[in-house]
């Protein structure tokens, strides 16, 4: 399977003809009438027990030829957001069983069997929706095709390997705006100034495409490589965003949930903005730092924040993992309703903004708690709307 979804023949396996739990105790029960007959002289129970004994028999025969059928299987899209609409399309070719045996195709997704029927006769194309209620990597299959017998005392399955795998990304939250930044002075002085200049933060080889005005002569000199500055604006605004992942905090999962889709809001907002964004988890157990150089993302650390917010998931530790405080205009906290207040609120202190985003639906919809602005909403389109109106009036 592509990452664009496009279709592939998949490989199976198939086994023989098993009996079904009914098809034993038919059988046991039938031998068991024949056994006890000479006893009991009633024709109607030798009747019964040799039909019980045949009838497996009879499904056994249906179920031992070989039908040559093949699958083609098409997951799209391969990367949705969740809640968004992803489809498994299956289409059936070769010879299948017809008359009495029943024949049914069993997908597993995320580990939750989903069961179709296929017609008989003809090319069949069936689709079935993939739900994507949590984020993370759903995984699609393998493909189980299950043929029965008419009573379903005997069954055989032909099994397809492949396993398709999606990733569930948070939904995008309509978060517009932030807090304006701070200028400081350069190297990450304390000291506030009006405008900006740039500071030398790293140095890269040349590449093509790169400003030749931007060569650092002195490095290429001494290393025989040419080297281009990477310059960083002391005046960027810069934003850290708090993801609350300690299970304590939340009481539903769907909670969780709706922190991530905030976080990663307002990061993607950020750097929308060209804002330096730090995103750190309360249990220390994620930290990505992307910097904005000359007014560009840099792409390569961007784009690993979609599979970092896809992955995150909920970690049993209950402290509060330190937290940088190095030169931050805008700290935003993101939790759920029975996180630590007080807790939170004093990690935030002592930067030039600080804003707590809960997930609850009790208490007010905007509040303050020692020079922090404390948003509540039930969910996280809620959250979303209080965040635009707090943070532009």
């Amino acid at each position: 399977m592509s990452e664009e979804g496009t279709p592939d023949a998949v490989e199976s396996r198939s086994t023989r003809p098993r009996p079904t739990g009914r098809g034993v105790g038919a059988f046991v029960l039938g031998l068991a009438l024949l056994v006890t007959w000479p006893w009991w002289h009633y024709p109607t129970l030798l009747g019964l027990g040799v039909a019980l004994v045949l009838l497996p028999l009879l499904e056994w025969v249906l179920l031992a030829r070989d039908h040559d059928v093949r699958v083609e299987r098409q997951v799209t899209p391969l990367v949705v957001p969740r809640h968004g609409q992803c489809t498994g399309n299956l289409r059936f070719t070769g010879v299948r069983p017809r008359g009495p045996v029943h024949t049914v195709v069993v997908d597993t997704v995320a580990g939750e069997p989903t069961t179709l029927h296929v017609p008989a006769q003809g090319p069949a194309t069936l689709s079935y929706d993939i739900p994507t209620r949590r984020r993370g990597l759903l995984t699609v299959g393998p493909l189980r095709v299950d043929r029965r017998g008419p009573l379903g005392l005997f069954h055989r399955q032909q099994v397809f390997g492949e396993v398709v795998e999606v990733r569930v990304l948070p939904r995008p939250l309509p978060i517009h705006a932030l807090p304006p930044g701070n200028r400081r002075a350069p190297h990450t002085g304390a000291k506030r100034i009006d405008h900006g200049g740039t500071d030398l933060s790293g140095l890269h080889p040349y590449v093509p495409g790169d400003d030749l005005r931007r060569l650092h002569w002195a490095t290429s000199a001494r290393t025989g490589t040419l080297m281009v500055r990477e310059d960083a604006d002391p005046s960027e605004p810069h934003l850290l965003v708090l993801l609350d992942d300690r299970a304590a905090s939340y009481s539903d999962p769907d909670q969780f949930e709706d922190a991530v889709e905030v976080a990663a809001a307002l990061c993607r907002t950020g750097l929308d903005h060209h804002n330096a964004v730090h995103l750190v988890t309360a249990s220390g157990r994620v930290e990505v730092e992307i910097g904005v150089s000359s007014g560009r993302i840099q792409a390569p650390e961007a784009a690993a924040l979609a599979p970092t917010f896809a992955e995150i998931d909920l970690a049993e530790p209950t402290d509060l993992h330190p937290v940088p405080r190095r030169d931050l205009d805008t700290s935003v906290a993101v939790t759920g309703p029975d996180a630590d207040v007080a807790e939170l609120v004093l990690a935030l202190r002592g930067t030039q903004s600080g804003y707590l985003a809960m997930v609850a639906e009790d208490g007010p919809t905007l509040g303050d708690a020692a020079g922090v602005l404390v948003l509540r909403s039930a969910d996280g389109d809620g959250l979303a709307h209080v965040w635009n109106l707090a943070v532009t009036s």
